[in-house]
Parts: structure tokens; sequence; C-alpha cells
């Protein structure tokens, strides 16, 4: 009888189990769903419960008797489980078991919310920075930890991996930022979970370090709501989070793993804000005259479908009279293993005005009906490289552009959107030559 690779690699680590790990080989193999039979993603489960064992078997095990392992891990258990084994990881000499077991013993891990998986994922970034950040032992030893994670504390847990992120910008050390997040007399947290129609259920959390009424989850929710809804897309996460402090020095906000950074109170006027990061779900943060152009484009409908003034960004490109030339410097920039070139070229509002007037133009040209259609295959392709094997080089985001506005499109429209991409791209897109 033939015993396929994966049958034989299971049986090899079986036996290894066995003879090392034997409490851990047991107590997996009596859990129901393995007992059942394994499917392919089952097998992958099981893979990551026997690579735990090596790691922290004691923390492993305790895990192993939480109800919701004994009934099949969903996808949330699944990255949970994958979050805690990475904190369990000795790094830097710091054996990191002891503490994982602590974590693990936890009341707010009998189950598995959102919420839940987005602390974890926070806790197990920061410890992958080593001495570059607050070690997570020095976290998890914060007297508001004492006595554990609670539910308000696993949403301040979940920020903290983008809020101690920042350097420059803080006004404050990390220390300190740290007990004005954990300290409920100096931090209002504000907490909503919505349903959205292809998203599912999505929680949104505010942080506020100033006293007063703000309307931020309400606009981040219209937002989302009208993006979603204009995109035919999901947004890409089940957790997204505002932190408003005063300790932000430059006046303005920013985005860091999934969490709106700002000094600013937030009310209806900031709108064309929280519109502008929401679309950054969508397209995503780099600076590209692509991405940029799309979250500028996302911003502006979000905008006009609210009923609101859509707000313009004016502005110039010094670095380059063309998205092509543009693009050529960012390649330069990587050659030259220059490590701040997303830097550069995003603090010349090079890819706003570029690829924001682009994309102006081709829905003003098309009209909105047709732009909308080729503007979500756009954002689809792009984001899932699903022209790969044709896109490449210096010159693959045009290549994307023009498969979803010129050789997806019917002749007519074709003909006006290669005139606007050729000279936005090789051309004098603003008539300096003129």
């Amino acid at each position: 009888m033939s015993v396929n690779i994966t049958g034989l690699m299971f049986l090899i680590i079986d036996i290894y189990m066995e003879i090392l790990f034997p409490d851990s080989a047991t107590t997996i193999g009596n859990l129901p769903w393995v007992r059942d039979g394994l499917t392919d993603i089952e097998k992958s489960h099981v893979l990551q419960f026997k690579e735990f064992a090596a790691i922290a078997e004691p923390v492993l095990l305790k895990l192993l008797a939480k109800p919701w392992v004994k009934d099949g891990l969903g996808e949330y258990e699944f990255r949970l489980v994958r979050y805690l084994k990475g904190i369990s990881q000795e790094r830097y000499a710091f054996d990191y078991g002891p503490m994982a077991l602590e974590i693990v013993s936890m009341p707010f891990l009998e189950s598995v919310e959102p919420m839940d998986v987005a602390a974890m994922k926070s806790l197990s970034e920061i410890q992958s920075w080593g001495n570059l950040g607050p070690r997570v032992e020095e976290i998890m030893s914060h007297p508001a930890l004492q006595d554990g994670i609670t539910d308000r504390e696993t949403t301040i847990v979940a920020f903290l991996k983008g809020a101690l992120h920042f350097k420059s910008e803080l006004t404050i050390d990390r220390s300190e930022l740290l007990n004005t997040l954990l300290d409920p007399e100096k931090s209002r947290l504000e907490t909503r979970t919505i349903m959205l129609p292809r998203a599912g259920e999505v929680t949104l959390a505010a942080i506020y370090t100033s006293p007063g009424t703000f309307e931020t989850l309400d606009l981040l929710e219209e937002a989302f709501r009208i993006q979603e809804d204009y995109m035919r897309q999901p947004i890409p996460t089940s957790f997204v989070g505002v932190l408003q402090a005063d300790v932000l020095l430059n006046g303005s906000s920013t985005l860091k793993g999934g969490i709106v950074f700002t000094d600013k109170r937030i009310t209806a006027e900031d709108f064309p804000t929280l519109a502008h990061w929401a679309a950054v779900f969508h397209w995503g943060g780099g600076e590209s005259w692509l991405t940029a152009g799309g979250v500028e484009a996302l911003r502006k409908e979000t905008e006009r479908l609210a009923g609101r003034r859509v707000a313009n960004r004016i502005g110039f490109c010094i670095l380059a009279p063309n998205m092509q030339e543009l693009d050529r410097l960012e390649a330069k920039l990587k050659e030259e293993q220059n490590e701040d070139v997303h830097g550069i070229i995003g603090r010349s509002n090079c890819d706003f005005v570029l690829g924001g007037g682009f994309f102006e133009e081709l829905k003003n040209s098309l009209g909105p009906h047709s732009f909308q259609q080729k503007f979500r295959k756009l954002e689809m392709d792009f984001s899932n490289s699903n022209h790969a094997t044709i896109c490449g080089g210096v010159e693959r985001r045009l290549c994307y552009v023009k498969q979803a506005f010129v050789v997806d499109a019917s002749t007519a429209d074709a003909a006006i959107a290669e005139e606007i991409i050729d000279r936005w791209y090789y051309g004098d897109p603003f008539g300096q030559d003129q």
C-alpha cells in the first residue's frame, strides 16, 4: 500500500511527538475533531499544535483544555493560536514561556472574540521588535494588568503595537504613553460593533485622552458603509481603532497597525480625514501614485455620496513631471537601497497629486458609472496580484491600470481612457510645457 507524502510526514511527526512530548501527543489525539479524521485545513491546525509543543508545551497543554479548541478551530481561533505560539518563543535569551502561561490562563481567553485576536496580534508583534521597543513582559507587568486582561484592556492592548511604534511623532516617552492608555482616569474608551453587509462583524474603537464629545465612531462607520457599497468589497479587517491623544506632535494624523492616530478633536468637519483613512483599508498605504490615487478617488466619492462638500487636494509634484518618472525615481531609490524611499515620495505629495488628478480626469471623462466599474476591477486585480504574470517591473502599476481601463473596456471607453493614461504616465498632464 502506498503512503502519500502528507501521510508519511504526519507519521514521522507523530513518532517524534510520542517520544518527546507524549502528553501533548495524547491530548491532541483525543480532540474530538482529530478523532473524526482530518481535513487539509485541520492538518495545518494540528501541525501548529505540534510546533507549539516544541516551543512551550505547558502553554500548549493549557490551551488544549479550552472549550473552543475542543470544538475545532475557526479562522479567529487559528490566528490566536499562532500569535500565542509566537509570544511563547524564547527571544533575545529571554524565556517568555512563564509569561505566556499566565496569559493563556486569563479568563478573556475562555472564548475567542475578534478583539482577543487583535490584542494577541499586538503583543506578538511588539515582542518581535526585540530591543527596539518595550518588551511584552514590561506591558504585562503594568499595574493595570496585574489581575489579568479585562475586556476593556483587551481593546487597549490591541492599540499598543501601533501606539508604541511611534518615535519622533511623540512628545512623551513610550512608558508615559503606556500609562496614559492603561489608566481609565487618563483615557476614555468608546467601542462599537457594527455589521457590514460584506465584511460582517467589525469592531470600531476609539481612545480619547481629552475630555469632551467626539463624533469619531459615527463618522468612521458612515465612511466604511459608503465605501463597502461603492467598492463592492469587504474591508480586510475586523478591527479599526482611532487614538486621539494630545501627545501627538504634528497636528495631523497617520495610520499604523490598523489604528488611526491624531491629536485633533474629531468633529463632522474631519469627515474627509476619516474617509481618507477608511479608504486606505481598501487600497493600502503604499506610497505610489496608484494606491494614493485610489485612496484619494475613494475619499472624494465617499464625501460626495455622504452629501458633504468634497475637499480637493491642491498641490504640485516637484519630484517628477509624470507618473513614469515617479516610478523610475522609486526604482532608482530602491536600487540605491535608500531606506527612506517611501518617505521621500510620500512627503513630496507627488503620489496624491499625480494619482488623484489622474483618477479624477478618468472619472470625469468616462462618467461615474463606467469609472466605478473599472475602478472596482482595478482595486480587486491589483490587491490580489491577478495579473502578476504579465504586469511586472517598473511599469507594473501602469499595466494594471491598462488592463482595467483599456483591455477589458468597450472600444469607446478604451479610446478615452488610453489617451488620458498615456498623457498622465508618459506626457505632460499639467500642461507645463505649453
